[in-house]
């Protein structure tokens, strides 16, 4: 391993885990080659794990930068999102019955016993000890019911209980386990982050991922069982854990597979390699964020950009997206670096299929636009009093291009520079604006002129 690295010299090394015993020469081939600071340690995502990955510098599990680390408090917005993404999971896994969970009630799940997180990371040496512990810890008027591994393979019988509420079960419906119990217990599992996305009191015994970030009850198994099922969860701080779970670090597999640039940009810690190794060219293809070296900059929040859309930012240029929001096939966002265009769109903002916003001046869209299907939003213009000189020759105009919130432009509009259309307005298809629209109007026509109010 050490001579491929030496030869290969790779720009960044991927490692999938980093904790198994079979990898152990080739981390010292990257140790002693100098590689470590260009290593990236891999594992599955969570929220759902099928389609996540989740990508660290120091190591996944109880090796994460994460552990430990103090997250910034959550803005108003991020705290939306969060809650939005919250409410679609509980739908999902949970139904209707949020709140139908039996009191003194624990829901275990297993680990594999030969998996990494179980072997470096539990006090217990297999599930039969952690159940064997569970059967003295736990009072005697609590319930539990463990659940294996879906895809631990047992080599003997299966683990038992002497315990007449306890109950040890192999298959069944996981959401339904989690519905019914009023705390979820574990070593370290995803299921336990799961049950923390979903509400659930959760207690952890061991090392994992979460240790420190106060987003569960870590138990130590000299514990009180009366103490840590009583003690209160740091809503605050699992609240903050969560949101850079689900918008920080895991990253989608659809994006890796896309190459969707702007996506992976705006997740850690491809905000640092994209810097670093990632130079974008206009060879990648439709759909792709085209990131040259220098000092551009595209940042997407927990949005959806479609595979076919373009985001095209020049040495210089800045494109930011909030949450929520969604840039629709065939749409291309495109700035120009050498004026230092930037386009700025909110939360919950729709910009339409085949819209191009030209973004060579300054556009700023607000939350809860609908930018129909095919608009054009240009915030340049040509010069042309020089007329020994080609127009396409002569240097552009630039302005200002201000959309407000809850806006909702109509198919094939066209905005010109130097505009600002007011909150809750709506303007007709077709139309063109190239004058101010005040706040709670309808506007029609080219040029665009106010037929209506809709102030209440």
């Amino acid at each position: 391993v050490g001579a491929a690295l030496a030869a290969f010299q790779p720009s960044l090394v991927v490692v999938w885990g980093g904790a198994f015993d079979h990898q152990a020469g080739t981390l010292d081939a990257i140790e002693r080659g100098g590689f470590r600071d260009k290593t990236v340690y891999m594992e599955a995502g969570w929220f759902p794990q099928a389609e996540h990955l989740h990508f660290d510098r120091r190591g996944v599990n109880r090796r994460s930068s994460l552990v430990g680390r103090r997250l910034p408090p959550l803005a108003a917005g991020q705290r939306d999102a969060l809650a939005r993404a919250r409410a679609r999971v509980r739908a999902d896994r949970l139904g209707a019955a949020t709140d139908a969970s039996e009191p003194k009630t624990v829901f275990a799940p297993l680990q594999i016993e030969s998996d990494t997180s179980f072997r470096f990371g539990s006090p217990f040496a297999s599930n039969a000890a952690f159940i064997e512990f569970m059967e003295a810890w736990l009072p005697a008027d609590w319930a539990a019911t463990f659940r294996l591994h879906p895809k631990e393979r047992l080599h003997g019988p299966p683990p038992s209980s002497r315990r007449k509420n306890f109950r040890i079960t192999a298959s069944g419906s996981l959401d339904r386990e989690l519905r019914a119990a009023s705390h979820v217990v574990g070593i370290n599992s995803t299921v336990l982050l799961e049950a923390a996305l979903l509400g659930k009191r959760v207690i952890a015994f061991g090392d994992g991922l979460f240790a420190g970030s106060g987003a569960v009850v870590e138990a130590a198994t000299t514990s009180a069982a009366e103490d840590v099922l009583a003690a209160d969860i740091d809503e605050d701080a699992r609240e903050r854990f969560l949101h850079e779970l689900m918008f920080k670090r895991q990253v989608s597999l659809a994006a890796l597979e896309n190459r969707d640039y702007a996506h992976l940009a705006s997740h850690e810690p491809f905000e640092t390699i994209l810097d670093e190794f990632g130079r974008g060219d206009a060879g990648r293809g439709p759909g792709q964020a085209k990131i040259e070296s220098g000092e551009a900059m595209i940042k997407v929040g927990n949005s959806r950009i479609a595979r076919t859309a373009v985001l095209d930012v020049e040495r210089g240029g800045e494109i930011v997206i909030g949450d929520d929001s969604e840039v629709r096939n065939n749409a291309v966002l495109e700035v120009s670096g050498r004026y230092n265009g930037t386009i700025s769109i909110g939360n919950h903002s729709v910009i339409g299929v085949g819209s191009w916003l030209q973004g060579s001046g300054r556009i700023e869209i607000g939350d809860d636009v609908i930018i129909g299907p095919y608009a054009a939003i240009v915030s340049t213009n040509h010069q042309y009093d020089d007329v020994s000189t080609p127009v396409a020759q002569q240097p552009l105009t630039t302005g200002e291009i201000v959309i407000e919130n809850d806006v909702w432009l109509g198919a094939h509009v066209t905005v010109a520079l130097d505009v600002r259309i007011g909150a809750h307005s709506i303007i007709g298809a077709n139309s063109f604006v190239n004058a101010d629209i005040p706040p709670y109007s309808i506007a029609v026509g080219s040029p665009a002129r106010v037929v209506r109010s809709r102030k209440p």
